[in-house]
């Protein structure tokens, strides 16, 4: 049976006043969830009924005989607020892999054979598949480069997934993401498969995988997305001890948290489905124009459902190989000016936000900074202790 303990809850801050009502919230840095927890709230009744659902139902240990929580918010979801009362929150995901991928160069003992523009390619052991890596090299040389300019000329924030061993190989990037003011969470070390690995090797790997993205990004990550991954890597994510963060998981369309390996842990679950990886599956998208219709679907009925007082999150998952072809990325376009058109008026927040500063000013592209008090109301303090700690160690 599935256990829920108890944990200690903290009041909620005091609200900072009536703010425009607004109708979108873009996400931009996932860890301001936590360090900017519930700033900007307006409703009680939401806060409450926040609580209450966590009061009822407490946060899920993974660590018993049946690891897995089937019930999860359940029934009565909660109401979280975003900034501006946004009805629905956007997050946009660019995954950064090129120069990441298996590779017998990088020591790898085959070929990748995964999310290419060669569907049905099998991994060829001992050689390398130079059209394969013609077309990750495309993703860093090109499709990259059109992304960044994509939303930066929409002022538009992103969050990417970078895969250490990539970054290194392409600093020119990595400038561009932190001149444009982007979250860099991690993505690991490479991008390969963990499923076999042993807990050690996978450990030692995530290690080598902060070290190298500190030095290259300037700063270490706060989120972790592995994708590939081995039942070992949420436990350990939760024990590397850095992490504001984990997204290795698809089970909600709010964040929300789990102890694991005894840490009250925050998920932000991410998306297979309305994610450009559907361009290089069996059955995914055959076109730009479904490619479209199923983001525009999506975002519209969680806007309804946000209107009608179940505000939620829409993660949109990008990949530079993959979307960043002319014949693509045209329908992204078509969804940024879609979106952005819900946000109409708005100004975008200062990256002052990131320190922990809070600001009553609706933004057009901000982070979601209500997620961690309505996620998880009893486990903030425990949190905001961590963040404040971290912040003092760094300088």
């Amino acid at each position: 049976m599935n256990q829920r303990p108890t944990v200690r809850e903290s009041p909620p801050s005091p609200s900072l006043g009536r703010i425009r009502r607004a109708r979108l919230v873009i996400v931009n840095n996932q860890q301001d969830f936590v360090y900017n927890a519930g700033k900007g709230a307006t409703d009680e009744a939401s806060r409450l009924t926040f609580d209450q659902s966590w009061e009822q139902s407490g946060l899920f240990d993974i660590e018993q005989d049946y690891p897995r929580d089937l019930i999860g918010y359940g029934r009565n979801r909660p109401r979280p607020v975003w900034p501006g009362e946004a009805r629905v929150a956007v997050q946009f995901v660019i995954n950064y892999e090129e120069g990441g991928e298996n590779c017998v160069l990088h020591g790898d003992a085959a070929s990748e054979a995964f999310l290419s523009e060669i569907v049905g390619a099998q991994p060829w052991s001992g050689q390398r598949h130079v059209n394969m890596e013609s077309i990750y090299e495309y993703g860093s040389r090109v499709g990259f480069w059109r992304l960044w300019r994509m939303f930066t000329e929409r002022n538009m924030p992103v969050t990417v997934y970078g895969v250490a061993s990539a970054m290194a190989r392409n600093p020119q990037a990595v400038a561009a993401m932190n001149e444009a003011g982007w979250e860099i969470a991690s993505h690991g070390l490479k991008w390969i498969d963990y499923r076999d690995h042993t807990l050690e090797a996978e450990r030692t790997d995530l290690d080598e995988a902060v070290r190298i993205h500190t030095a290259v990004a300037g700063t270490r990550p706060l989120g972790l997305y592995q994708g590939r991954t081995s039942v070992n890597t949420l436990a350990l994510g939760a024990r590397e001890g850095g992490f504001l963060y984990l997204a290795d998981a698809y089970a909600d369309e709010l964040p929300y948290w789990q102890l694991i390996a005894g840490r009250q842990q925050l998920i932000v679950p991410y998306t297979l489905d309305a994610n450009d990886m559907r361009f290089a599956t069996p059955q995914g998208f055959n076109s730009s124009d479904q490619f479209l219709s199923y983001l525009k679907d999506s975002f519209d009925v969680l806007y309804a459902e946000g209107v009608a007082g179940h505000a939620g999150m829409m993660s949109v998952g990008l990949h530079c190989r993959l979307v960043g072809r002319p014949g693509r990325v045209a329908a992204l376009a078509r969804f940024l000016d879609y979106v952005q058109g819900y946000a109409s008026g708005w100004r975008r927040a200062s990256t002052s936000r990131a320190t922990g500063s809070a600001t009553t000013r609706p933004p057009a592209a901000t982070s979601a900074t209500a997620w961690a008090r309505r996620c998880a109301p009893k486990s903030l303090a425990m949190t905001q202790r961590i963040c404040s700690s971290r912040r003092l160690k760094k300088s």
